[in-house]
């Protein structure tokens, strides 16, 4: 109640339930499916509820009630075969017999199936209830085999009807039937028979085959002389050549063999005609124009040369021989047929007695001006006599004019001539001259008038002053020089005071003597450009060498007594050339008995020559290596020695089989060169100059020194740059300019070009 007491009024019976509406009820609730999947569900007051169907054939059971169960399958209208519910359950209903087997139209009926062929491949076939089908045929010869069953197989292959070869059936299976003898061979037409084949020639070439079992056949002929031979069979051979007949030469037969019949002697040949037979030919004159030609069994004349032809053989060709220079020492000696021989030519001076024949030494002409004693460079002298003027003075062999003065009585230097001041103890001197400088009234004691002045006056180019010969101011300090390569000793200069040096002289030792000069002797053999040899001496500018270098100069030089000389083999015993001079050694450089003397010539060449000995291998003119024999003398007299100046590049060349080389191996190495020029030109225009001054050159002065100049312009001209240093291609003005119509007949000029920048040249 509403103050909490509590009173327990009854229960509900027969699933009704106690309700609260109205309060203190009994009322049947609601039927419920809890726990029921299908079928109806009543509550225990009666009231009802559908809880669903079951589906896939099962059915709704009682137990547990509400559930779907599938019921057990059923065999009704059945009698073969499994009976599967529309749930799941299955049940057997039997089976066929007989092959038969059970069929699904109509259901669970025993039914016979058609027959299939399986693994057969030919034949019928019948299954266990009957029915039958066909399973093909066999091709190719094979037949259906039961065994295994259906199967193609080819059968064994049968001889009937052969009697020979082998039977092959349709389907490849073969049967050997027998084989034929004597010859015969299986035919095929009529099969399987033995029959006699053709015969055939195989690998004969002639003759008649014939085969086993006696059929033959023809295989041909040999030809160009040749047999059929039976080894190997049937084979065209070639028989050995017979001698039958010949006595002599050789035989060949008609297919090629030779024999060889024999050989004939004393000068017999063999002839065709007839063949095989000995006889005697004419000898023949053929490319012989003189001498007997013989063949050993008769002769024959070629004929004779013309004198002085002689003939080079017999038989032989008539040739012109040299002639000899037996008896002769210079010229040419030419015979009849025109051959010519150098005997030489003469020294310096000396004269031909001929065309011809041998050196004379002339005696000197006096023309020209010549006075005192003249002597040529052969040794012959003549007396001139003084022809001089009183303007004139005798010197050096010729009257020039006197243009020296004296100072204190002395002979000291001179004005207005290209001699340099050079005085000789045999010089006149002559003072107050109109071409020299005069003592004056007006200057102090020693002192010379020049030009209006008083001038102190000194020289001597033997002394090598300063200035030789040319006034100097008083109170002017004066420098002493030696000529070149001399030796000063003493003072070294000196002042010019009341027209007199005040200091003396040095003393000036001359050079010491030059070694030999690297030169060869006379008549050493030089190999030309046209393999000819010729003496040294007899070459001249413009010769070609072996090799193509042209000659630029033949230098000639004294050797004095004591020089030594040697020879280097058997071939020239005699010696022929100076210990200093090089050759080319094999290993590439150069070598001479003397090196220091080379060096000398050559500073340059230090380092590039050595010491030749017996063993040093030299290079021969034919370019083999040999080694030398040397034999070393001295020259007992003085002799004149010869060398070349060649153009270049190689600077080498022949001499008596041997590769030397040439006196300057490069012209701008050598120093002594420019000297050498320089000095050649000073020497040849001084007397030129001489001899214009009185006018007496002759024709023959004039074309030697026109050759001279015209060889030496060449080289200066050819090698300028390197003589003046440089590289310029300049020109430079001529020192002496000398005008050849002075003289009569002669038209032209020759100018000596001096093209050397030091003061004193």
């Amino acid at each position: 109640n509403a103050c909490g007491n509590s009173i327990t009024c009854g229960s509900c019976s027969g699933g009704n339930v106690c309700n609260g509406s109205p309060a203190g009820t009994c009322v049947c609730p609601a039927a419920s499916c809890s726990g029921y999947n299908c079928g109806p569900v009543t509550n225990a007051c009666g009231n009802s509820i559908a809880c669903g169907t079951c589906t896939g054939g099962r059915v709704c059971s009682g137990s547990p009630a509400g559930t779907c169960v599938c019921p057990a399958a059923s065999c009704s209208g059945y009698n073969c075969g499994t009976v599967t519910n529309a749930c799941g359950n299955s049940l057997a209903c039997g089976t066929c017999s007989g092959g038969n087997v059970c069929n699904a139209s109509p259901m669970g009926s025993c039914v016979c199936p058609a027959a299939t062929c399986g693994s057969y491949n030919c034949g019928t076939v019948t299954n266990a209830c009957g029915n039958s089908i066909t399973c093909g045929s066999c091709s190719g010869g094979n037949v259906c085999n039961g065994s295994p069953a259906g199967t193609c197989v080819c059968p064994a292959a049968s001889c009937s009807g052969y009697n020979c070869g082998t039977v092959t059936n349709a389907c490849g299976n073969s049967l050997a039937c027998g084989t034929c003898s004597g010859g015969n061979v299986c035919n095929a037409s009529p099969m399987g028979s033995c029959v006699c084949p053709a015969a055939t020639c195989g690998s004969y070439n002639c003759g008649t085959v014939t085969n086993a079992c006696g059929n033959s056949i023809a295989c041909g002929t040999c030809t160009g002389g040749r047999v059929c031979s039976g080894s190997p069979a049937g084979t065209c051979v070639c028989p050995a050549a017979s001698c039958s007949g010949y006595n002599c030469g050789t035989v060949t037969n008609a297919c090629g063999n030779s024999i060889t019949c024999g050989s004939c002697s004393g000068g017999n040949v063999c002839n065709g005609s007839p063949a095989g037979n000995c006889y005697c030919p004419a000898p023949s004159c053929s490319g012989y124009n003189c001498g007997t030609v013989s063949n050993g069994c008769s002769s024959a004349s070629c004929g004779s040369c013309v004198t002085p032809q002689l003939c080079n053989g017999n038989p032989g060709t008539c040739y012109c021989p040299t002639p000899s220079c037996s008896g002769y020492n210079c010229g040419t000696n030419t015979n009849a047929c025109g051959s010519s021989a150098n005997c030489g030519a003469c020294g310096t001076d000396a004269l031909c007695s001929g065309t011809v024949g041998t050196c004379y030494c002339p005696t000197p002409s006096c023309a020209g001006g010549r006075c005192g004693t003249v002597t040529n460079a052969c040794g012959a002298s003549a007396n001139c006599g003084n022809p001089c003027t009183s303007a004139q003075v005798c010197h050096a062999t010729y009257c020039t004019a006197n243009t020296w003065y004296t100072y204190n009585g002395n002979c000291v230097g001179c004005v207005g001539t290209s001699n340099g001041g050079y005085c000789e103890a045999t010089k006149l001197c002559q003072v107050g001259s109109s071409t020299g400088p005069t003592i004056g009234p007006s200057c102090p004691s020693g002192y010379a008038w020049t030009s209006g002045s008083c001038y102190c006056y000194f020289g001597g180019i033997t002394r090598g002053y300063t200035s030789p010969g040319s006034p100097v101011a008083p109170n002017t300090v004066v420098y002493y020089y030696c000529d070149a390569g001399q030796v000063r000793s003493g003072n070294t200069q000196g002042t010019c005071t009341n027209g007199a040096l005040n200091a003396a002289f040095p003393t000036c030792n001359p050079p010491p003597p030059p070694p030999p000069p690297p030169c060869f002797m006379a008549g050493t053999r030089v190999k030309m450009h046209d393999a000819s040899e010729r003496a040294i001496e007899t070459l001249s500018p413009s010769d070609v060498v072996w090799g193509g270098e042209r000659v630029l100069f033949l230098d000639v030089e004294r050797a004095p007594r004591g020089t030594r000389v040697l020879s280097l083999d058997e071939l020239n015993p005699k010696p022929w050339v100076t210990t200093g001079h090089t050759f080319v050694a094999a290993a590439g450089d150069l070598a001479a008995v003397d090196p220091d003397f080379a060096i000398n010539a050559d500073p340059a060449l230090d380092g590039y020559v050595r010491e030749l000995s017996s063993d040093t291998m030299l290079v021969a003119a034919d370019g083999s290596y040999r080694r030398p024999r040397l034999k070393v003398e001295a020259l007992e007299d003085p002799a004149l020695v010869y060398s070349l100046v060649l153009e270049g590049p190689s600077h080498s060349f022949s001499a008596n089989g041997w590769m030397v080389t040439d006196l300057y191996p490069r012209l701008e190495r050598f120093p002594e060169m420019t000297r050498f020029l320089v000095e050649l030109y000073r020497v040849e225009a001084l007397r030129m100059d001489s001899m214009f001054d009185t006018l007496a050159m002759e024709q023959d002065d004039v074309n030697r020194l026109e050759a001279l100049l015209t060889d030496l312009s060449l080289v200066v001209d050819r090698h300028w740059p390197v003589l003046l240093g440089t590289d310029s291609a300049e020109t430079a003005p001529s020192m002496w300019s000398v005008n050849m119509s002075a003289s009569p007949g002669i038209n032209s000029t020759l100018s000596f070009v001096g093209r050397f920048p030091s003061p004193d040249i």
